[in-house]
């Protein structure tokens, strides 16, 4: 693992493990560190769009997957959203990413457009989950 700056912010994730907020300029990084090893992270900043975040980038190590630290890491950007006073939350998954599609849609997140169904599969689906909802809950 790098060296840290002492700078950096670091905010504890609740929940089992060890995992940490590494805050940045208009957006946070979250990671899961199992045995000093980051298994799992999630990125997640602000956008163009008024009052809404944006969720850059998703991954858990295979060998930790299915185990809830997509719910958990999902659940922290939602949270750090929704204390910025954001109002949703998008985000891109391809759609033969068959557990990723699950594990968002489950979380509320919901096509732009009603039909938003790519017919090429190498084009990605943009879902959006409103933080007014009541799946958002995650707090």
């Amino acid at each position: 693992m790098p060296e840290r700056n002492s700078s950096e912010d670091y905010v504890p994730i609740p929940h089992g493990d060890s995992r940490r907020n590494v805050a940045g300029r208009g957006g946070a990084v979250f990671v899961v560190e199992i045995n000093g090893r980051a298994e799992a992270m999630m990125g997640i900043g602000s956008t163009s769009i008024e009052a809404q975040a944006v969720i850059w980038g998703m991954w858990v190590a295979p060998a930790f997957r299915r185990r809830g630290y997509g719910q958990q890491l999902l659940a922290a950007g939602i949270t750090w959203a929704r204390d910025l006073g954001l109002e949703s939350v998008s985000l891109e998954v391809f759609p033969a990413n068959t557990a990723a599609a699950a594990l968002y849609g489950a979380a509320g997140f919901r096509p732009v457009v009603a039909n938003d169904a790519p017919t090429d599969p190498s084009q990605a689906l943009t879902l959006v989950l409103s933080l007014d909802s009541p799946q958002s809950g995650h707090d």
